[in-house]
């Protein structure tokens, strides 16, 4: 999105930069024990696969894979989960200070430590100053409104991506099942065989997946129930926009919420759709400026 600093809240200061940088370290930290517990779940079913193809025998990988499904349950998705809330806290002490909203430590906790902030920020190999753009903008519209028009974006786009990728992941899961069902007909083995061979290896990659679309058809329909109110919110507003600040402040507790309890989707499938969700919200959010004649350069 094309820069407007003149719009936009202060996202350009040194800390903004920095609060930036670290959240998005700890997401990527959090997506490397995802990506770990991936690889290795889909090792195993590849394996499997390949076994039940060739008609080998593979009690041996199904013991393995149960005691891999005990590593992940207990190692790495726990050390996912921790690395993805800290991930979220940053963000969240960036979103008030970009909406000049106060910190709600009964919800979130205490403040992240600045040093721990200096630290992530040093680590983080990558560009920050293209996140500092991401809202749309907004300059004639009075300041609540403002807040609540990127309060909204953020549902909107979270929505939108974790439907899509729900639906991908559904796909996946069809098609992993339905991988071992052709092989274990194609060998015409038993039952208790294809259990063994097949079924047991897959296990932590078809948990896994299952587990995934489970999640992020709720976190879909979480952002949806959020973008509903926000946009009712929106539609009621006094003319002057003066939004209450407890408005902004219960839509931001439960954006944090919805945050903190869901992965994000991945990197690679937020950026193949980045472009198309900021031009249909850029497009939405001059209309619903114009209705309220705020009209700008959303």
């Amino acid at each position: 999105m094309a820069e407007r600093g003149d719009n936009r809240p202060n996202s350009e200061t040194d800390l903004s930069r920095r609060l930036i940088s670290a959240y998005s370290q700890r997401y990527r930290e959090a997506a490397r024990w995802k990506t770990a517990a991936w690889i290795g779940s889909a090792l195993l079913f590849v394996a499997g696969l390949g076994f039940g193809a060739a008609g080998e025998d593979a009690s041996g990988l199904g013991l393995l894979a149960s005691g891999y499904l005990l590593c992940s349950r207990l190692v790495l998705r726990p050390e996912m989960t921790r690395a993805h809330r800290e991930a979220v806290a940053l963000q969240e002490f960036f979103d008030t200070r970009l909406f000049s909203l106060p910190w709600n430590p009964g919800l979130v906790g205490k403040l992240p430590a600045l040093v721990d902030v200096e630290d992530l920020a040093r680590r983080f190999s990558g560009d920050a100053s293209g996140f500092s753009t991401w809202y749309v903008g907004a300059s004639a519209a009075p300041p609540g409104a403002r807040v609540l028009l990127w309060q909204l974006e953020n549902v909107s786009w979270g929505r939108r991506d974790h439907r899509r990728f729900a639906v991908f992941s559904a796909i996946v899961l069809v098609l992993s099942a339905g991988a071992t069902v052709v092989v274990g007909l194609a060998r015409d083995i038993s039952l208790t065989v294809y259990v063994s061979v097949l079924a047991a290896p897959a296990l932590p990659w078809l948990l896994d997946v299952a587990d995934l679309t489970t999640l992020h058809w709720r976190a879909a329909g979480r952002r949806g129930e959020i973008e509903a109110e926000l946009t009712e919110t929106w539609r009621t507003a006094a003319g002057n926009g003066a939004i209450p600040a407890e408005t902004l402040r219960a839509a931001q507790d439960r954006i944090f919420a919805a945050r903190r309890s869901t992965g994000r989707v991945p990197t690679w499938f937020y950026r193949l759709y980045r472009t198309r969700n900021q031009a249909a919200f850029a497009a939405a959010a001059a209309q619903m400026l114009d209705e309220r004649g705020w009209s700008g350069d959303a």
